[in-house]
């Protein structure tokens, strides 16, 4: 009897722990992603509902995406120049409240993404640049060019932030999923 009720009490420690995921958000049908304030309050240990609801109420977020595409030509004095383009796409994530009408207090927020803002910076060697490698110029003060995309390399980055009045959180999304026909 004795392992048993041990037993027990070890199964409600592991579902205590799951508690957090079961408040992912989620997302609908029509693309609709809903942050539950339980998936916000269970990452602020000792927030409770009378805190949560008296309390500012301030979900931000933004998605930085950053592409760089390195182009490299080998010039004829043994230099190595690089035309570097970066591409960066920042995107607000916006997040508004849903209120409960019967009683005025907040049960969630639905996630939307914001305008997104194009931007560009490029470096070419030694001389400015376009969008694109110049190779007439490439090697301006290095002789001419030995080497055409010597190496051509591209990486990127997709970092999603979000905070609570103004202290990191995570969200977890979840995605939907449509029956089974």
């Amino acid at each position: 009897m004795r392992k048993l009720i041990i037993t027990a009490v070890s199964l409600v420690a592991l579902a205590a722990i799951a508690v957090p995921f079961a408040n992912a958000a989620t997302t609908d049908a029509n693309g609709v992603v809903t942050v539950s304030k339980g998936e916000i309050m269970a990452q602020f240990p000792g927030m409770n509902e009378s805190v949560f609801q008296t309390g500012p109420k301030v979900l931000t977020g933004s998605n930085v995406f950053t592409a760089t595409t390195t182009t490299v030509a080998g010039c004829s004095d043994g230099t190595i120049q690089y035309h570097e383009r970066n591409t960066v796409i920042t995107t607000p994530i916006n997040f508004a409240p849903i209120v409960n009408a019967a009683n005025g207090k907040t049960t969630s927020w639905t996630m939307t993404k914001g305008a997104s803002v194009l931007s560009e910076n490029n470096t070419y060697g030694t001389s400015p640049s376009g969008r694109f490698p110049n190779y007439a110029t490439i090697c301006e003060g290095h002789g001419s060019i030995s080497a055409f995309n010597a190496v051509f390399t591209q990486t990127h980055s997709d970092v999603t932030t979000t905070t609570f009045n103004g202290t990191p959180v995570s969200i977890v999304v979840t995605p939907y999923v449509a029956p089974a026909v």
